[in-house]
């Protein structure tokens, strides 16, 4: 397993899924990156054999799929896909749904809150995992690359902004849509000590060599053994949810004429389509 760092990046993680885990089976929302993965074989650790739920668009068989099932398959877990239909007239009413219900027209919170619509009722146990939020620690997005690498300041400061926010990776509404079919959302990146370990490492120490290097050598064994590792993307782009949005600027609920579908959203929010 490593020790230092390493080794502290993983007894910490465990620790977290340990203090969530309420002893009975749980609900993985399992992506097959990183940090569901970290999630998935910590659970493993402390004696949890996870349900998995991984989505898919109709047609689009993308890396989350193809990694999730060889994971799954592997470990001898329960792996449930659920398919999002590519129908306009449902897209179009859950993106009305997710603005109206939630309160938010932000790109990235309607589109990765999109999915979970079709995720979270058919989810059977009550405690669902997932590894959300952990991007907002580890400084995975490109601008953090950009902006961070060599400025801890600013690195910081970002996290720090993230960390007093309780929508950033969209949590609050992924909270409140799990709620409210009786499911507990459980996200061991948003333990405090966790968090506050994480928060302690410059970009560079969480980076590199390897993106998110406290995870790969923590898990390096479970690593090479499936064979998974891969880099950071973005749910709604990797998946296609992203282009399949992006068809709204075509269909007659564009009545203004937008060019972005971060425009339509808002004006599905403010009742203007």
């Amino acid at each position: 397993m490593g020790g230092g760092q390493v080794s502290e990046f993983r007894a910490r993680i465990t620790a977290s899924v340990t203090a969530l885990w309420d002893g009975t089976p749980p609900a993985l929302l399992f992506s097959g990156g990183t940090d569901s993965l970290t999630v998935l074989w910590s659970l493993l650790e402390v004696g949890a054999r996870p349900t998995c739920y991984t989505f898919h668009l109709e047609g689009t068989r993308h890396a989350d799929l193809v990694v999730s099932e060889q994971v799954a398959a592997a470990d001898g877990l329960d792996h449930r896909v659920v398919t999002i239909p590519r129908n306009i007239k449902q897209l179009e009413a859950d993106c009305r749904s997710i603005v109206n219900r939630f309160g938010t027209a932000r790109k990235t919170h309607v589109q990765c809150l999109y999915p979970m619509l079709h995720i979270a009722p058919e989810v059977t146990e009550r405690q669902v995992f997932t590894g959300l939020n952990a991007d907002d620690w580890w400084g995975s997005a490109k601008s953090d690359a950009i902006n961070c690498a060599k400025d801890p300041e600013e690195f910081d400061k970002r996290r720090a902004k993230r960390q007093a926010d309780p929508t950033t990776s969209g949590f609050a509404f992924w909270n409140k849509l799990f709620a409210g079919l009786g499911h507990e959302l459980c996200c061991p990146y948003r333990d405090r000590a966790l968090v506050r370990w994480m928060l302690s490492k410059t970009w560079p120490e969480l980076m590199r060599p390897k993106q998110k290097q406290p995870a790969v050598e923590g898990y390096r064994e479970e690593f090479v053994r499936h064979a998974c590792y891969r880099l950071n993307d973005n749910l709604q782009c990797g998946s296609g949810i992203r282009e399949w949005h992006d068809v709204l600027l075509s269909q007659p609920c564009n009545t203004r004429g937008r060019k972005s579908v971060a425009g339509l959203y808002r004006d599905m929010m403010e009742g203007r389509a």
